[in-house]
């Protein structure tokens, strides 16, 4: 065995590595960049915390500066902050609080939904 230290590209499962090379292919190089940061976060994170890491707040920012820094994040909920200021005060906090509430069940599920298919997919290729 080398003793060789090996670089983050080469620690992203081999899968991974050519999801993303697809995302590059297919004119998407945020997308591409987004997923290999979230590949390496997924390798700490996984390994230190299990696949329910997630929850964890601070995995939970790790992700958000990902999409801010590769998914346009931030010009999306600046676009939302611009609309909801355009509404009546007394409706703004209930809209923001029902928002809340939905973006973060649609994170879990998001999240669990590509567990999931992570998983498949990878017994599926190891011929499980």
């Amino acid at each position: 065995m080398s003793s060789r230290r090996r670089t983050k590209a080469e620690s992203l499962t081999p899968l991974l590595v050519r999801v993303i090379a697809a995302a590059v292919e297919a004119g998407k190089p945020g997308h591409a960049d987004a997923m290999r940061a979230y590949g390496q976060l997924a390798l700490v994170e996984v390994l230190c915390r299990g696949v329910l890491a997630p929850e964890n707040v601070d995995v939970e920012k790790a992700i958000e500066e990902i999409a801010r820094a590769h998914l346009g994040f931030a010009e999306s909920r600046n676009q939302l902050r611009t609309a909801l200021a355009r509404v009546r005060a007394e409706h703004r906090d209930a809209i923001e609080r029902a928002l809340t509430l939905h973006e973060s069940v649609s994170d879990v599920s998001h999240f669990y939904a590509g567990l999931a298919y992570g998983i498949t997919l990878a017994e599926l290729s190891a011929g499980h």
